[in-house]
């Protein structure tokens, strides 16, 4: 376990010079991204709910291990929050403002995992700062906000384990999968694509290690409240992706998912992670982290699965009738609400 994976590559051979050692630790990531959370917190209140936020509310109302189209997560976040102060929008989007700091943290420590100085990371945390999916995400109180900072901390310890060789810090990336995957299905698409990665470019031995399958296993732990609810009723989040299949969202389409990789992570920062892409495919002593090149490159592909595509976004639950199985004549196959509760739907537009 204490052996570099560094020093395997898919045909056994050594790595030339191995990965480089972590860079320099700096307090500049932590300063930019507690800016971050401030200036966060103190614009939470000028912007009135968003639909989404409303929606959470409503299914905090109504707890359960999953609704039509994502997890218990986030429901039971606006509900402590509502709980706390009902109707104040700065307590109830003070979790996403702390995530939004959280991700510009992460993303200088990923950095300095590959080697970066103290410059590099500083500049990757204001980059961070700067984008889109951040600033959005740490404003409003959303599915997005939690799957982003899950998706970091999931990388950085993927990232660690392939740097160093100890493969303990898989139960890190399953903890943080698991999660995520309380939140909604997309993390399990980067599950996926890491597993894809490591087959396609090694070290492929990491998929028998047993503390990857480990973490493995708590992730799917995790997300069996999750999935056994989607299961008693159907499978419900199937119809909503053929919903947004059929264009009834506002970012239905598969061009809109690869206009966005530009535009919401920000335009500033496409150079930056199309040369750092191209660097993990072709750099000799970054060939460890090779298989995280094959996970984005193979991610994508996947959003040509409606069902995956369907957690990409959400229609605007406001202004549909109710869900099929949440009718009072009974949902499809028969389902019907559990004893002690009832079905619920959102008022029309």
């Amino acid at each position: 376990m204490a052996e570099s994976v560094a020093d395997i590559d898919r045909g056994g051979a050594a790595a030339p010079g191995g990965p480089p050692p972590a860079g320099p630790r700096t307090v500049a990531p932590l300063v930019v991204g507690g800016v971050l959370t401030a200036v966060l917190l103190s614009l939470a209140g000028r912007y009135g709910y968003h639909r989404d936020e409303l929606y959470f509310l409503l299914c905090g109302r109504h707890l359960d291990w999953g609704y039509v189209d994502q997890g218990p997560l986030v429901p039971a976040l606006a509900r402590l929050a509502d709980s706390i102060a009902p109707g104040n929008l700065v307590v109830l989007r003070t979790p996403s403002a702390f995530i939004g700091g959280a991700a510009v943290v992460l993303v200088a420590a990923i950095a300095r995992q590959f080697g970066a100085g103290r410059v590099a990371q500083t500049a990757a945390a204001v980059l961070a700062a700067a984008s889109g999916i951040v600033l959005a995400g740490g404003h409003l109180l959303s599915t997005t906000s939690v799957d982003l900072l899950v998706w970091l901390a999931a990388v950085l310890c993927v990232v660690r384990m392939l740097r160093t060789g100890d493969t303990r810090w898989a139960l890190g990336a399953g903890l943080a999968l698991g999660a995520g995957l309380l939140n909604k299905p997309l993390p399990a698409l980067l599950g996926v694509g890491l597993v894809a990665g490591l087959l396609i470019a090694g070290p492929r031995r990491l998929l028998r290690d047993r503390w990857v399958l480990a973490g493995a296993g708590v992730a799917v732990l995790l997300a069996v409240p999750y999935a056994a609810w989607q299961a008693v009723h159907g499978f419900p989040q199937l119809d909503v992706a053929a919903s947004i299949a059929d264009g009834d969202s506002s970012y239905s389409g598969r061009v809109d998912a690869v206009v966005l990789q530009f535009l919401i992570i920000s335009p500033f920062a496409v150079p930056v992670w199309i040369a750092g892409l191209v660097a993990l495919l072709r750099r000799p002593s970054w060939a460890a982290y090779r298989s995280l090149a094959w996970a984005w490159l193979v991610v994508p592909r996947s959003w040509w699965w409606p069902a995956a595509r369907a957690t990409t976004t959400r229609r605007c639950c406001w202004c549909s009738p109710p869900p099929e199985w949440c009718r009072p004549s009974g949902g499809r196959d028969g389902v019907r609400p559990g004893p002690g509760r009832r079905c619920w739907s959102p008022p029309p537009c």
